[in-house]
């Protein structure tokens, strides 16, 4: 979704950058507790703290608004993945693991309902291609990650490990958005996904160890 379609007007200055912020950290809070289709404009400009005609100067419908806050997740989530990723530098393979994994649950495991939401809507919305771009970006980010730790690696396919990493965490997650959503909001499940994952990533130090051996 392009800037133009997603904002009425662009956002320059600090006040209104903040008023955006504001508005959209409604919006989460709104549709995580009343999802989408009871979800108003009105309820989320109350809970902003602005008037519906400032929320609408910013935004031209709650289509708009609602795209504003997916592509505002799927950056927050690449930020944070980025981060880790470098912060995974003074970790070990599986320490560091952890950590950027913990960043990928984030939302899922805090907001389940919201993400619930969020993968539904999105062909709704236009935003596969911001999907798809997340996609893209994280197995880039992991294949970094793979790189930092290569070391604790056998020889490997690094572009392939990634996307079969990526593919395997969000790919079960967004199957269980769309089928199930109920299940995001069971914390021993994501725990048992995150689990999952990791072991992925373990097995595959474990044969590095013992090829090294």
């Amino acid at each position: 979704m392009s800037e133009d379609k997603r904002f009425r007007k662009t956002p320059r200055q600090e006040r209104s950058r903040s008023t955006v912020e504001a508005i959209l950290e409604a919006s989460a809070r709104v549709i995580g507790a009343e999802g989408p289709a009871n979800a108003t404009t009105q309820q989320i400009a109350h809970l902003a703290g602005v008037s519906i005609g400032s929320l609408y100067q910013y935004f031209p419908g709650k289509e708009a608004l609602f795209g504003a806050l997916i592509e505002r997740a799927i950056d927050d989530d690449l930020e944070a993945i980025r981060k880790a990723v470098d912060a995974s530098s003074a970790l070990s393979f599986v320490e560091g693991a952890r950590l950027v994994l913990s960043r990928v649950l984030d939302l899922p495991m805090k907001r389940p309902r919201l993400y619930a939401w969020m993968i539904r809507y999105l062909p709704e919305l236009g935003l596969l291609p911001a999907s798809q771009r997340a996609v893209r970006e994280s197995a880039r980010e992991t294949r970094r990650f793979l790189e930092i730790h290569k070391g604790a690696l056998p020889p490997a396919d690094l572009d392939a490990m990634a996307l079969i990493v990526v593919g395997a965490v969000r790919g079960a997650l967004e199957a269980v958005a769309r089928e199930r959503p109920e299940l995001l909001e069971n914390e021993s499940f994501l725990d048992y996904m995150a689990d999952l994952a990791l072991g992925l990533l373990d097995r595959t130090a474990a044969r590095a160890a013992g090829a090294k051996s």
